[in-house]
């Protein structure tokens, strides 16, 4: 598999987290090295770091020195978790998307967030869900009984394109 995309042949993946994460990092580099067969370096921020580091994924002006970051967020919506979460990581403007642009979820995200409708706004909101699900690459840990439900664990990996 990691042929297929290109990846160099003995190179590590390049983990990073916030120290205060450095148990979930390496739960997951674990997983990793067990599902892909492939080692992982974990860089761990210190908390003095953080907020620089922050800074400069916000803006994009960082030359990215890791693969996969790990990184604490949380909803603060109560109908709408896009607007709290999927715009961070996912939208064009988001604090901490590293990743490429994706039109389709900033479409579908401009239309949520015009939606005067409650009703069509969850439904867009979910449209959202599934988009993110299937076509953004990403990595949701959660503690939260609701997820356990509807992913039948608590740790969902969710690698994509």
């Amino acid at each position: 598999m990691l042929d297929e995309v290109g990846w160099p042949s003995g190179r590590n993946l390049r983990l990073a987290a916030p120290a205060p994460l450095a148990g979930i990092a390496q739960l997951v580099a674990e997983d990793i090295k067990a599902a892909l067969g492939m080692g992982v370096d974990i860089m761990l921020v210190p908390p003095e770091k953080m907020l620089a580091g922050a800074r400069a994924l916000a803006v994009k002006k960082l030359s990215l020195p890791w693969d996969l970051l790990i990184t604490g967020w949380f909803d603060l919506s109560s109908e709408a978790s896009p607007v709290a979460v999927h715009r961070e990581f996912f939208g064009s403007d988001g604090a901490f998307r590293a990743g490429p642009e994706l039109p389709e979820f900033d479409k579908l995200y401009t239309e949520m967030a015009t939606q005067l409708d409650g009703s069509k706004l969850v439904q867009t909101a979910e449209q959202i869900d599934r988009y993110v699900f299937e076509e953004a690459l990403a990595l949701f840990l959660s503690h939260e009984e609701r997820w356990a439900g509807i992913l039948g664990r608590t740790i969902s990996l969710n690698c994509v394109k």
